[in-house]
């Protein structure tokens, strides 16, 4: 599935810009490829790629199982270096992925950063801001009952 953030273009504005700067090819990068490169050789199988697609991330976020690749130009001469994935020097608990395995500790500096602004402004007293010091492991379900009391009271 395509992102698409980015333009899209074909063989006819590729010719007209290779033409214009009187370029051997464009080589662009960041989008995944199972080899970690593609050549698009629109003039046969034979020609020099017009497009070179590149690709360095190997296994990309895990679960695309693609090699990265490089390109590495030395006295004339291009190569293209692949890569495949290694194991991850290190697994977060229960499978977890690092954006919701890091999201208690990002929930509890968030809750010190409003504390600190609310207490500076004083926007509400010491004895509000007690539930904002619950720990990031209790369900929210928990905090919205607690919450709920406490305007009933």
């Amino acid at each position: 599935m395509e992102r698409e953030c980015s333009f899209k273009f074909g063989l006819d504005p590729v010719k007209q810009i290779l033409k214009k700067n009187n370029f051997l090819s464009i080589i662009r990068a960041h989008q995944v490829q199972i080899d970690g490169y593609k050549m698009h050789r629109w003039g046969g199988a034979q020609a020099f790629p017009s497009v070179i697609t590149v690709f360095s991330a190997p296994n990309y976020c895990g679960s695309y199982k693609n090699k990265g690749a490089v390109i590495l130009i030395e006295n004339d001469k291009m190569n293209i270096k692949q890569y495949k994935d290694v194991e991850q020097p290190f697994n977060l608990p229960n499978g977890l992925d690092l954006f919701s395995w890091s999201l208690p500790f990002l929930a509890d500096k968030i809750g010190e950063m409003m504390d600190h602004l609310l207490k500076k402004n004083e926007i509400v007293n010491r004895d509000k801001l007690k539930l904002a010091k619950i720990s990031s492991d209790v369900e929210w379900s928990e905090i919205k009952k607690k919450l709920e009391s406490e305007q009933k009271s």
